[in-house]
């Protein structure tokens, strides 16, 4: 977290961290289509125009005016890599430093195994600067909750093992639930302070 006592403003960062295809871009353009434009103002979604190939080399990023806590203005940075980047060395300077993280799962069975491996891809990054996801403000999403084969949420809690992080059912695609993982994170991340 960066704070200037001067400015009266606090910035957080929170990293965005799910599976390819498990709707982690589809949330940022859920969030940047509900919230005015004021809100949102500065991300890093609206890159047309760009090869496929030189896209592989941005995050997608997009900032979000929280309001004001105590006099406070807070603003939250959300991160998330390209495919590619999970294990460079940007996206762990990015997760090592991140205030939260807002886990995306996909809920279809078929991808279990890959939430469950890639969730584990987190655990060892954090661990390699000292932190771990029980020490950090975390939220779940499930998302793609509208699809045939799902695993009850019961279920996906207990498999995915944060139990003790608010989980959501969501779909980002129709930007359904996104907005309560956001106001999830903002509390535990103003808790933290």
């Amino acid at each position: 977290m960066f704070y200037s006592s001067q400015r009266k403003a606090a910035v957080f960062r929170a990293a965005i961290w799910g599976i390819e295809g498990a709707g982690k871009t589809e949330t940022l353009e859920g969030l940047i289509s509900q919230l005015p434009p004021e809100v949102t103002r500065g991300n890093w979604l609206g890159y047309h125009g760009i090869s496929e190939r030189d896209k592989s080399s941005f995050l997608e990023y997009v900032p979000i005016r929280l309001g004001e806590q105590d006099g406070i203005n807070l603003m939250l940075e959300l991160f998330s890599p390209q495919p590619d980047q999970r294990a460079s060395e940007t996206w762990l300077e990015i997760v090592s430093g991140a205030d939260g993280i807002i886990v995306v799962v996909d809920s279809q069975l078929s991808r279990l195994t890959e939430n469950i491996d890639h969730l584990a891809v987190l655990k060892d990054l954090l661990a390699n600067s000292n932190r771990s996801l029980m020490r950090i403000p975390v939220v779940c999403q499930f998302n793609k909750r509208d699809l045939p084969d799902i695993l009850p949420f019961e279920v996906l809690e207990r498999l995915i093992g944060l139990r003790t992080a608010p989980a959501f059912e969501t779909i980002a695609s129709q930007q359904l639930g996104v907005l309560d993982a956001i106001r999830a994170l903002r509390k535990l991340l103003i808790r933290s302070l």
